[in-house]
């Protein structure tokens, strides 16, 4: 269906870092429904690391070469993240469609991309209509979603945000069905699918019904990676990487916030939110949570 599979695998670490991996997000609301959202990863722990890898990939990369070898190329993350290391300071804001050029064929765009699956019938694509559709639904929904990437060598720091603006809360809150979507068209193995439906289930939802935000997230089941040494260290780096820092997300409405109710959550001001949950409900597959929160509504 994509031939080139790198850049869903893409779209979902991106979209990953905005999910499961992130606990700070902030989400603004607009009179009209439409909004911003952004969702931040700091990094920085890890960066002595992954210096450490880069260095040690440059050497390989020097041997192969001595003894004649030939070198895979790197992808577009690859470059990315050995540009942000190698870089003193750097920030910068970069869309998703953007980085995907470099790795599109023939000048072909995302814009293009989608036409194409849209104008071909499934059957000469070789997978099923609602496949075509699901296919179509990722790429669109990916269309608007930047990345501001920060890194500096003397602070030795290193953030990821996802942005993301929409028209409306609904659309936005696709997300989730969009990354197990995209787990499903990347491959048929177990353990890839089992973590995009991690991925999928460890995201926020929102929706608003008249003047009631309504908020919902779910743990993620780790017992999905299945068992085994792998699925172990799989689920130990995982957890490693979300830290011990609870997962807060601070949501600004366009009107007075008139009722809030959780163990969870807090009126910060009159139309501001904080949500804050600790990071081993995230990965507790029975933890559910859900809050409706009044406000004054949209216009």
């Amino acid at each position: 269906m994509i031939r080139n599979r790198k850049i869903l695998l893409l779209g979902a670490l991106l979209i990953w870092l905005s999910s499961c991996a992130t606990t700070q997000e902030e989400l603004w609301i607009e009179p009209d429904g439409s909004g911003r959202f952004v969702s931040t990863t700091d990094i920085s722990a890890m960066y002595p690391f992954l210096m450490m890898g880069m260095m040690q990939e440059e050497e390989d990369e020097e041997e192969e070469q001595t003894e004649g070898d030939a070198t895979e190329p790197k992808d577009a993350m690859d470059m990315l993240m050995e540009n942000l290391l190698k870089q003193e300071k750097v920030d910068t804001v970069i869309s998703l469609s953007g980085m995907m050029k470099e790795e599109l064929p023939d000048g072909k765009t995302l814009e293009m991309m989608i036409d194409s699956m849209k104008q071909v019938p499934a059957s000469e694509q070789g997978v099923t209509e609602e496949q075509k559709k699901m296919g179509i639904r990722a790429l669109e929904g990916m269309m608007d979603l930047k990345m501001r990437l920060q890194a500096s060598q003397p602070e030795q720091m290193l953030k990821f945000s996802t942005i993301q603006d929409f028209t409306e809360v609904e659309d936005f809150s696709n997300f989730g069905d969009m990354i197990e979507e995209m787990g499903q068209m990347m491959g048929e193995s177990p353990s890839g699918d089992a973590i995009s439906d991690m991925m999928g289930s460890g995201t926020t939802s929102f929706s608003i019904d008249g003047k009631v935000l309504q908020i919902s997230r779910k743990g993620m089941d780790m017992g999905e990676l299945g068992e085994g040494e792998e699925a172990a260290e799989t689920m130990a780096m995982m957890q490693m990487f979300m830290g011990d820092e609870p997962y807060r997300l601070t949501i600004h409405f366009p009107g007075k916030v008139k009722k809030v109710k959780s163990e969870y959550a807090e009126r910060v001001d009159k139309r501001t939110v904080v949500i804050e949950i600790p990071q081993e409900k995230l990965y507790d597959p029975e933890f559910e949570f859900n809050l409706d929160v009044k406000f004054k509504g949209l216009k």
